[in-house]
């Protein structure tokens, strides 16, 4: 029950449980049992090809990914990705796909897919990042097309028997999905529109709370210099100021398992070497030049030694 991504409603009085860890036994056996097979050899061989014996062990002792890796493996005959952003991206187009409610229709064309996952993501950023959006009447306001949503699996909601049941609240199937496809929209801005990437990454980690596993998304999906281009957002955030350690304690996880290291002390040195770094890895060294981020870096780094900092 824990492996299932999808098909559940929470239902009134049922007691909710956190779900243990998956032992590899236990995922070898839960491979038996889906394939109907008396040894999953073959199957696990492929996946330690993908992921490696501890990458694999790894991966699916999350209850959910198992399931996603599993359904992957053996339904659609594709490539399973090895990183969980892609794999998240599997799967939505893989449900999206196919009617598993009713499994005797036809598959859905692409243009189709394409249209619910684009539907999708923009009820995730409505419904997480504004978080006010919750229902099918505040959706259809904002032009969101909600029965195309409701044609799909990926969110859950009462029918629609009475006129109040348009203000009853909709929940996904599984809350990571609608992490991931945040995720999806902030790693577009970062490549189209910096400026809005960088608001929202320090809205983000100031108030992490319904942020968090989404930015761990993003930091995962991002490349190295993307990567690095967030850590410095994040470390000059802290230099301003970060009461608390909030930020250090939320961003320095998120970093950490890339190699990269939060400026947590909010050294002037350490973040401007920061962005030093950022510019090299850019070719874009002109931007260290220009008056607005030099105005930054000088009201971060405000002291006797802000200058000779910056001509180094």
């Amino acid at each position: 029950l824990t492996t299932r991504h999808t098909g559940y409603r929470h239902l009134h009085g049922w007691a909710d449980f956190a779900p243990l860890a998956v032992s590899p036994e236990a995922y070898s056996a839960l491979l038996q049992r889906w394939l109907g097979v008396d040894d999953p050899t073959e199957t696990l061989r492929s996946l330690w090809g993908v992921f490696g014996v501890q990458g694999l062990n790894d991966m699916v002792g999350h209850p959910v990914l198992a399931g996603i890796v599993t359904s992957l493996a053996i339904s659609s005959g594709d490539a399973v990705a090895a990183s969980r952003p892609e794999l998240y991206h599997q799967a939505i187009a893989h449900l999206c796909q196919r009617r598993w409610k009713a499994p005797e229709h036809d598959e859905r064309s692409r243009l189709e897919v394409l249209a619910l996952i684009a539907g999708y993501e923009e009820a995730a950023w409505r419904m997480v990042a504004v978080t006010t959006v919750t229902s099918y009447a505040s959706l259809a306001a904002l032009g969101i097309d909600v029965e195309l949503l409701r044609s799909g699996e990926l969110l859950q909601s009462s029918p629609l028997d009475s006129e109040a049941d348009i203000d009853q609240p909709w929940t996904w199937l599984h809350s990571s999905f609608a992490d991931y496809l945040v995720s999806v929209r902030l790693h577009r801005l970062l490549n189209t529109d910096r400026t809005e990437a960088a608001r929202l990454l320090r809205e983000a980690i100031q108030y992490p709370e319904g942020w968090t596993e989404s930015l761990r998304f993003l930091v995962e999906a991002a490349s190295p210099a993307q990567r690095s281009w967030i850590a410095a957002e994040w470390d000059a955030l802290i230099a301003e100021g970060d009461p608390g350690g909030v930020i250090g304690r939320v961003a320095g996880p998120l970093m950490s398992v890339h190699g990269i290291e939060i400026n947590r002390s909010g050294s002037a040195e350490a973040l401007l070497r920061r962005f030093v770094d950022n510019a090299q890895a850019e070719a874009d060294a002109r931007a260290l030049a220009q008056p607005s981020m030099r105005d930054k870096l000088m009201r971060i780094t405000a002291g006797d030694h802000s200058e000779a900092l910056l001509r180094r």
